[in-house]
């Protein structure tokens, strides 16, 4: 029974939660769990790809009949704003970055969420052109310059590196999920 996931009585039972809160197990032995946290935020001028929120399972976790399981459902990051007022500035010198996806957690498991795009300049804020670590990595900004960025880290275990940019090219890196890295900028 739960107050946050929603269940299927077929032969092979099984419960989505999709809201936070505590879910309570009506038997107690083990059952298998798959977690999956929010995907980051995409950068903006010439930005990285969000990093694909982490990917965590177990096939036999523990759980007591009656005894409540913590379980948080992690939302996707807020990719970067448009340069300009009222809130960010002009010229590649911004001041708002994306945010990264949340965490998601269901007792002891918790999947990190994805880190966001890098943003602009790898000489300027918000990131100098750099994505964020996450549960998979966000990709780098395009805009380098001849200059090579490098993807940020995934979470070893739930994802992968976001994709590396610059060299010339101007194409952006994506960003990583649980299948592999984000695609390399300069390669495409």
């Amino acid at each position: 029974s739960s107050d946050v996931c929603s269940s299927d009585l077929s032969d092979y039972v099984y419960h989505i939660c999709t809201s936070s809160g505590t879910f309570t197990p009506n038997f107690t032995g083990t059952v298998e769990v798959l977690v999956v946290a929010g995907g980051g935020g995409g950068g903006m001028d010439m930005g990285g790809g969000g990093g694909g929120g982490g990917v965590l399972s177990s096939t036999s976790y523990s759980v007591t009949s009656g005894s409540g399981i913590t379980v948080t459902v992690g939302a996707g990051g807020s990719g970067a704003p448009s340069g300009g007022p009222p809130n960010n500035s002009y010229y590649h010198q911004f001041t708002l970055s994306a945010t990264n996806g949340g965490n998601s957690v269901f007792g002891s498991l918790t999947a990190v969420g994805g880190g966001y795009g890098g943003s602009s300049y790898y000489g300027y804020t918000p990131n100098y052109g750099l994505g964020n670590s996450g549960g998979s990595g966000g990709g780098s900004s395009g805009y380098t310059a001849g200059a090579t960025t490098t993807g940020a880290s995934g979470t070893a275990g739930q994802g992968n590196k976001g994709g590396n940019a610059g060299g010339g090219s101007y194409y952006s890196g994506g960003g990583g999920g649980a299948g592999g890295a984000g695609a390399d900028g300069p390669n495409q």
